[in-house]
C-alpha cells in the first residue's frame, strides 16, 4: 500500500487508509503496518510521519472514570486524516469507551504491551476532543479531505 494522499478507495468509495490488509477490508488491519506505524509514529491513515502534536483514538481496557488502561488504537494521525476518518470510518461512529485526543511525544508510554501504545491516565482527560463539535470546524466537509 502506498503512502500519502489522496487515499486509494474501496470498491463502496471510501478512502482506504494505509492500515487497511486490503482495500475491501477496511475493518482488518495489516499486522506488518501496524507494526511499521506503531513503531516509527506513522500516521495510520496516510502513512506518512505523524509529527508532534498528533491526534489519537484511545480506548479504554477498564472504567474510563478510574485509573483506566487506554491503548492508542491504531496509531497516530494527522489533523486532516483524522477529519478523514471521522467522516468515513465505521469503527468511529460509536465512541463507548472510545474518545478522540490530541497527543504529545511525552503523553504515551512504549512497550507495556506489545505492538500497544498507552495513554496514562492522568494525560487523558486534558487531551479530549469533543468529537462532534470538531467534525463541524472543517468548512468543506468530509468531501475536501479525501
Amino acid at each position: 500500500m502506498e503512502r500519502g494522499m489522496p487515499r486509494p478507495k474501496s470498491s463502496t468509495g471510501l478512502p482506504v487508509p494505509y492500515l487497511a490488509s486490503a482495500p475491501d477490508a477496511l475493518g482488518r488491519r495489516s499486522q506488518a503496518r501496524f507494526a511499521e506505524v506503531i513503531r516509527d509514529d506513522l500516521c495510520q491513515v496516510c502513512g506518512e510521519p505523524a509529527g508532534w502534536p498528533a491526534f489519537g483514538v484511545i480506548k479504554w481496557h477498564g472504567q474510563p472514570t478510574s485509573v483506566a488502561i487506554a491503548l492508542l488504537d491504531h496509531g497516530l494521525l494527522h489533523e486532516r486524516c483524522a477529519r478523514l476518518a471521522l467522516c468515513n470510518c465505521p469503527e468511529l461512529v460509536q465512541w463507548d469507551n472510545k474518545a478522540l485526543v490530541i497527543l504529545d511525544e511525552g503523553d504515551i508510554e512504549r512497550g507495556k504491551w506489545a505492538g500497544s501504545v498507552l495513554v496514562p491516565p492522568e494525560r487523558q482527560a486534558d487531551r479530549r476532543v469533543d468529537v462532534e463539535s470538531y467534525r463541524s470546524l472543517d468548512p468543506r466537509g468530509c468531501e475536501g479531505n479525501a
